[in-house]
């Protein structure tokens, strides 16, 4: 049974650090997804790759999951990446709207 336990956890852990899931909601501290489109996760991301661990917020998680020290760092990094890119979308659609403003006034 551990094995097959073990089994199942690193299907999940390897989906994760592949970033073969869909991201479902973010928080400051945590990451909601959705693996296989079946199986949820809470990954608590709030202290960075050495908290990386798996939170169970009101039966999130459809198990707990263990990581590695390395497939933690793997995953900040993903973790990283995704809010960087969300912060990028954000601040190009800023920049798009003081563009429409700036023409609209005619000062473009």
């Amino acid at each position: 049974m551990k094995n097959k336990i073990q089994e199942i956890n690193d299907y999940f852990v390897n989906k994760i650090i592949t970033k073969d899931y869909e991201i479902v909601k973010t928080t400051l501290h945590n990451f909601y997804i959705l693996i296989d489109g079946e199986y949820n996760f809470s990954i608590w991301v709030a202290n960075q790759d050495c908290g990386i661990r798996t939170y169970d917020v009101g039966g999130d998680n459809f198990m707990t999951l263990t990581f590695t020290k390395e497939e933690k760092e793997i995953i900040w990094n993903n973790v990283k990446d995704f809010l960087k890119q969300k912060e990028l979308e954000i601040k190009m659609k800023q920049f798009e709207q003081l563009k429409q403003e700036l023409h609209g006034n005619n000062i473009l």
